[in-house]
């Protein structure tokens, strides 16, 4: 009998969500965050994680509470790791 996880989407596919709704550019987006460009591209494509810094600029940006994207990058962290131990079972 296989195990299955259910897929945890990263951090970063809610922050796309998030620009795409208020209709602006991703350089925009990142200005208003303070970072830079390229660390916002890093987070949108799955490649950095959510940190403590950036989930408290997220929560003064968008109005939803620090430990909700924290909580967001642990379970995806989880998922991760999961995953990578039941392949490594098969």
């Amino acid at each position: 009998m296989s195990k299955e996880l259910k897929r945890v989407l990263h951090p970063g596919y809610h922050i796309k969500e998030y620009i795409d709704a208020l209709g602006i550019t991703q350089d925009e987006f990142a200005k208003r965050l303070g970072i830079s460009i390229n660390q916002l591209s890093l987070l949108l494509s799955y490649k950095a994680s959510i940190t403590p810094n950036i989930a408290l600029k997220l929560s003064s940006i968008m109005g939803i509470n620090m430990g909700f994207w924290l909580r967001l990058q642990s379970k995806y962290d989880t998922y991760l790791a999961s995953k990578k131990e039941l392949e490594g079972m098969e």
